[in-house]
């Protein structure tokens, strides 16, 4: 079976394949070209000799880079994760979106921003490790029952923790990029009995990767247009790491 490491994300763009190996915190790319081939082999079983040439030669490379590998794992080769929407982003920055969910709260207390100050260090110490590391840790929170529709007291909540991050993000003495941010978010949440998962997006040109929080399939601290348009290589929930196809 020809499929992906187990540790290498993929998603199929227009342009080619883009990979995140968490082992290596990096992305890569591959060219439409090598991508067509690549999609025709995923999850095959495939002897050797049946093989074109340059169909070896791009799997020679691939495994040299670790990003196949060659067994029994189908699920493996499953991990690739496609835009609902053509056209990626056009505005390629990271802009806090709170107004959905404005109106649900009145604000955060000051022992509610303190809390969002240490789950943005908490997120900020464990990405120095790389993402793996943060993964590893919103993977080891409990699990909680999936919450289909985000009912009020939940959207409460999840607009008070949403306003505490913000308003942590401002003082805080560095830079709060999304992934940050998104980690602080969900680890807070987690920590508070609510389930969230982080999603982490990607498009190929220009490239941009991007990582924001979702409850009930909603985006909750982005805009909407993310979903839609970026292709989520990677969503780790409470118990799993997976690409949402």
């Amino acid at each position: 079976m020809i499929a992906l490491a187990r540790e290498v994300f993929a998603a199929r763009l227009p342009g080619g394949y883009v990979f995140l190996d968490l082992s290596r915190d990096a992305y890569s790319g591959l060219a439409a070209e090598d991508s067509e081939r690549l999609c025709g082999l995923l999850g095959r079983a495939i002897e050797p000799e049946e093989l074109k040439e340059e169909e070896r030669a791009l799997i020679d490379f691939l495994q040299e880079e670790e990003i196949l590998s060659v067994g029994n794992d189908e699920n493996e080769a499953l991990k690739v994760a496609c835009a609902r929407e053509r056209g990626g982003l056009t505005v390629c920055e990271w802009r806090p979106h709170l107004a959905d969910l404005a109106h649900a709260t009145g604000g955060s207390t000051f022992i509610e921003v303190l809390k969002a100050g240490w789950a943005i260090l908490r997120a900020e110490l464990l990405l120095r490790g790389g993402l793996k590391d943060l993964v590893r840790e919103i993977k080891d929170q409990p699990m909680r029952p999936k919450t289909i529709t985000l009912n009020s007291s939940e959207e409460n909540q999840l607009a008070a923790l949403l306003h505490a991050v913000e308003m942590a993000r401002r003082w805080y003495p560095r830079k709060v990029d999304c992934l940050v941010g998104s980690g602080a978010l969900v680890l807070l949440a987690l920590w508070g009995g609510l389930e969230c998962v982080l999603v982490i997006g990607v498009q190929k040109f220009p490239f941009y990767a991007h990582a924001w929080v979702e409850h009930a399939g909603r985006v909750v601290n982005d805009s909407s247009e993310v979903q839609r348009r970026l292709a989520p290589i990677l969503v780790v929930s409470p118990g799993s790491a997976a690409c949402r196809s």
